[in-house]
């Protein structure tokens, strides 16, 4: 598909569904039954929507009964706050009757509840073990400065090593070269 199909489409998707309704003023139909003679992209494109909108308005699978959508709109559009939820929700627990059943989990839950506060209240540190040595995080700028410094003159010191040796091989190069112009010269 060319890109002036392409955008020919995309500015037909804005408008097929007035256009499907007849909705559009009549200089518009006209334009896009045009349109749609001319180019098959678009045709195929609005043969597509027509059959997939005729299949799902048949279709009863997805018809949703009324009762279950006006509950959907009222807990989309519920207005209660945060707070109102909660206290609600502590209202139903005090309910004694709900409640009932869960009394044994729920005093499990208070005792668990009670005996780690009463640790962490107790203990110096509770999570010492959770914490990690962050002593490869801690660095002083001072040491580390020192030690790039002494990184860099170790690698000044080679390279000046290197530099004197290079130097004495070429004047022993030299030295050679002189023997041998000197002794040709006998």
């Amino acid at each position: 598909m060319s890109s002036s199909e392409n955008k020919l489409v995309k500015d037909f998707e804005k408008v097929i569904w007035l256009f499907r309704d007849k909705s559009l003023p009549e200089e518009q139909m006209n334009y896009w039954r045009q349109k749609l003679s001319e180019s098959q992209e678009l045709k195929k494109y609005f043969n597509e929507t027509t059959y997939s909108l005729n299949y799902y308005s048949k279709s009863s699978e997805f018809d949703i009964d009324t009762s279950k959508f006006s509950k959907m709109i009222d807990i989309a559009t519920n207005k209660k706050t945060f707070w109102q939820s909660i206290s609600k929700f502590i209202k139903s627990i005090i309910d004694r009757k709900k409640l009932q059943p869960y009394y044994g989990k729920l005093v499990l839950s208070l005792a668990i509840l009670i005996i780690f506060i009463t640790t962490l209240l107790l203990t110096h540190n509770p999570f010492k073990k959770l914490n990690q040595n962050n002593s490869p995080l801690d660095w002083d700028a001072k040491t580390i400065t020192a030690q790039i410094e002494e990184i860099e003159y170790s690698i000044d010191e080679l390279n000046a090593d290197q530099q004197e040796k290079e130097l004495l091989d070429i004047e022993n190069i030299v030295r050679r070269m002189g023997k041998i112009f000197k002794e040709k010269k006998l």
